[in-house]
């Protein structure tokens, strides 16, 4: 299929821990010559070790090489919901979105927040992915509830320190990592403290 087809030749998925597939996302999808995603949602979705293209560093070059395969059928596996904090956001900026099509599952921070038992309005929701993890200084206040998407398994120390730096020594941190790991019998991932 073109580009210029009326059918998307990008299918972005959203994940849910333990890699099961967003609900609406199509038959066949992890059947796509190119699965794009970190490695081990790659591992944890099942996706045959040919097909498999894990995110490499930095992720400009992953973005890039899916834009290369322009009209090919592609898969990107993303955590969650890809339009919320998500690659889904990066790629719609470099290709039409008649090209896309997007599923999603639940965010991150959604299942994080069920998972602590948060109402999600009423918690600020921030990406570090990005960011340096000291920016997360201008979000905290007294009494507030931060959930921060972070790049990799530095971040959380870094978010404590600048916390620590700025008064905020006493405040409970919870690390909710193992995005594709085993799951709890309720369906959820159990945080660590």
């Amino acid at each position: 299929m073109s580009a210029a087809g009326a059918e998307p030749w990008l299918n972005i998925v959203g994940c849910l821990p333990g890699g099961r597939l967003a609900p609406t996302a199509p038959d066949g999808v992890l059947d796509a010559p190119a699965v794009f995603g970190a490695a081990r949602m790659l591992e944890a979705a099942g996706v045959q070790d040919a097909h498999r293209k894990p995110w490499p560093s930095p992720l400009s070059a992953g973005i890039d090489a899916i834009v290369d395969r322009r009209g090919e059928p592609t898969t990107v596996l993303a955590s969650g919901d890809p339009l919320y904090h998500g690659v889904a956001t990066t790629l719609l900026r470099a290709l039409p979105a008649r090209e896309v099509a997007v599923f999603p599952a639940p965010s991150a921070l959604s299942l994080a927040a069920a998972a602590l038992r948060w109402p999600l309005e009423k918690v600020r929701c921030i990406s570090l992915h990005t960011a340096p993890e000291a920016s997360i200084v201008g979000h905290a206040a007294p009494g507030r509830r931060l959930l921060a998407l972070t790049r990799n398994g530095e971040s959380p120390a870094k978010i404590a320190s600048a916390l620590s730096e700025c008064g905020y020594g006493d405040s409970a941190i919870t690390v909710w990592s193992g995005w594709a790991g085993p799951m709890r019998r309720d369906g959820t991932q159990q945080p660590r403290r």
